[in-house]
């Protein structure tokens, strides 16, 4: 599964029920959000021509904090209300008190937005992060790849490993990688490198390929060859 950074080209693009969304960058959702945290709808109460669900909270990233909440959605989906399944854990994005199914609500099995998340609003998380060009991962710098990349690495484990970057068709460092990437809509693919890529690319235990449209499966000895010529032909 391909991981997306500053995703959702979701919902958000085409009508569904009647419901007209428009295409929001995941970093103007997360600006115009007044509120994004995860959690567990508990039950769905309607009045008039709105719909009320209480939250039970795991976790809040922006906003105010608290066990539970009640959120407000238009009760009709060609008003673009939203329909969250009881019982399933979500990342809501709310604002006024309000969201709909134009925002990038997800179902936590759907997407991975915890390493996003915690980078764009933890100060302290993010302070540790990305500040050197050293191939070598911190403890937070593994622990966020770790996260964010769960559904690729399988298990394989970032701590104390070794990282290069690719980003469309240069080699960055993870200083420019951290630096660019929260601006942008990007996906990221992980390669895994054997002993042998080890020796062709260099002291790396793995590869990260970024790019700005999707990134092919079976694209592995592309991308290793491809960061093979650029390392030869050194910087421009």
């Amino acid at each position: 599964m391909k991981t997306i950074f500053i995703i959702l080209i979701i919902l958000v693009a085409s009508p569904v029920f009647g419901c007209k969304c428009f295409f929001r960058s995941f970093a103007i959702e997360m600006k115009t959000a007044d509120m994004i945290f995860r959690g567990i709808p508990l039950e769905r109460l309607e009045t008039g021509e709105v719909a009320v669900y209480r939250f039970a909270v795991q976790d809040i990233w922006k906003g105010q904090k608290g066990d539970t909440l009640e959120i407000r959605t238009p009760k009709k989906d060609n008003d673009c209300g939203m329909f969250f399944e009881i019982g399933v854990p979500y990342y809501v994005f709310v604002t006024h008190g309000e969201t709909t199914h134009c925002r990038p609500n997800l179902k936590t099995s759907e997407a991975n937005l915890e390493a996003i998340l915690k980078y764009a609003f933890d100060h302290k998380y993010r302070d540790n992060i990305g500040q050197n060009a050293d191939a070598a991962l911190n403890s937070f710098e593994a622990e966020f790849f770790n996260d964010l990349l769960k559904e690729q690495r399988g298990d394989f484990d970032f701590t104390s490993k070794k990282v290069a970057f690719m980003d469309n068709e240069k080699i960055i460092d993870k200083k420019q990688y951290y630096n660019t990437w929260l601006s942008r809509e990007v996906f990221t693919d992980l390669v895994i490198l054997d002993e042998k890529e080890k020796q062709e690319v260099g002291d790396f235990d793995a590869l990260l390929v970024s790019s700005e449209s999707e990134i092919m499966t079976g694209s592995r000895k592309k991308s290793v060859s491809r960061f093979v010529k650029l390392k030869g032909e050194g910087p421009k």
